[in-house]
């Protein structure tokens, strides 16, 4: 079983003119009638999001939308989805946070669907490594059910990395 194909800089891009465009209608009247307690990159975000065509918004919610059908399908053949919860190994907390720090997360988001992550082990540098399980949606107490058995049997995951 493999991914659909998934291109994570066009989805990330598209996620965030949807998050923002939704964010101005959700949040400009707070803004302009308290504008001082927003911090000016936040306001920035939001003009952006009241500025942005609305056939782009249209096409990155059927983008969104296309993915989260696809991803959910995965679920008509199997119970249980594991990923890398990153497409990176950790990094030192003083280090900047990668662009795609969040893209396999996501798809838990986008796609509607429960998740979890569990602890894997130690990166070689001693950093720690994990996993993420997805579900289908509303079976979220499946999820539950194997990820408590998997650290009742196993204390952590050891895979590989």
């Amino acid at each position: 079983m493999t991914l659909p194909e998934i291109d994570f800089p066009t989805l990330r891009k598209a996620s965030l003119l949807f998050i923002e465009a939704e964010a101005w209608i959700a949040l400009s009247g707070q803004v302009v009638a308290r504008p001082e307690a927003y911090s000016e990159t936040f306001k920035n975000m939001l003009a952006y999001g009241r500025d942005v065509d609305l056939r782009k918004k249209v096409v990155a919610k059927k983008m969104l939308k296309t993915l989260g059908d696809k991803i959910r399908c995965l679920f008509d053949k199997i119970d249980i989805l594991v990923l890398p919860t990153a497409p990176q190994l950790a990094f030192a907390f003083a280090d900047p946070i990668p662009s795609n720090q969040i893209d396999f997360t996501a798809l838990a988001s986008l796609s509607g669907c429960p998740s979890i992550v569990l602890p894997t082990g130690l990166s070689s540098s001693g950093l720690p490594l994990s996993a993420q399980l997805m579900a289908a949606p509303y079976k979220g107490h499946q999820l539950l059910s194997v990820a408590a058995e998997l650290e009742c049997r196993w204390g952590r995951l050891d895979l590989p990395v």
